[in-house]
């Protein structure tokens, strides 16, 4: 993780767990002339840490990263630098883990085989407080799915079940009660149709839910 200070306003953290993305993000942006890079990272930790640190303008994140994986990244950003526009960009095009990223508080997303010559615009729209999908993530979010019903707070607790979080690790996570997530755990299972952890498991390999995770070799 590298970090650099600024002056300018716009602000961006980088955070990829492939270097060459994130040398190509960092031209693109600088090359603008709108931004200044203060970190980039190649973890889900690293991305969290510099969030803090700077609480930058913007985050621009993937979702499959190693150690923890982006979307857990962008509900960690929501709670430790709630000013922090999160722009996700990603070469995952399931429209499931697509929409899980849109509820966990994403304000951009993006996929990596979209053109970067518009990036920098989107970026600068996001940190005005707009909401920016590509037309290629519209595309794919368009298409119904099995999991639309759920609530955001229903998909983040299936998204912590269905990654090892036990209902308390859950509970600390997101600010609220052990029962409040069995609640919700029971509503989420009612909904999908499902029984048992073991068969909510085998509906998220199903749905490709665990492609989130980056198996990259560091």
């Amino acid at each position: 993780m590298s970090f650099a200070h600024s002056n300018i306003s716009l602000t961006v953290v980088i955070a990829d767990d492939h270097t060459v993305v994130r040398a190509g993000l960092h031209g693109v942006l600088i090359a603008d002339g709108r931004f200044t890079i203060v970190a980039e990272a190649g973890d889900g930790l690293e991305a969290i840490a510099a969030a803090k640190h700077y609480k930058p303008g913007i985050l621009l994140v993937d979702i499959a990263m190693p150690v923890i994986t982006g979307l857990e990244v962008v509900e960690e950003v929501r709670r430790w630098s709630p000013d922090t526009k999160i722009a996700v960009m990603t070469g995952l095009q399931n429209r499931n883990i697509l929409k899980f990223a849109i509820a966990s508080g994403a304000d951009g997303l993006f996929l990596k085989g979209d053109d970067l010559a518009g990036l920098p615009d989107h970026l600068v729209a996001i940190s005005q407080g707009e909401t920016r999908l590509s037309p290629s993530v519209q595309s794919v979010i368009s298409e119904p799915s099995v999991h639309d019903d759920l609530t955001r707070r229903e998909r983040q607790i299936m998204f912590g079940l269905i990654h090892g979080g036990s209902t308390s690790e859950l509970a600390a996570r997101l600010g609220i009660s052990v029962n409040t997530i069995n609640n919700h755990r029971n509503s989420l299972m009612q909904k999908l149709g499902v029984h048992s952890l073991a068969e909510l498991m085998t509906l998220a390999v199903r749905d490709g839910l665990l492609e989130s995770i980056s198996h990259s070799e560091k």
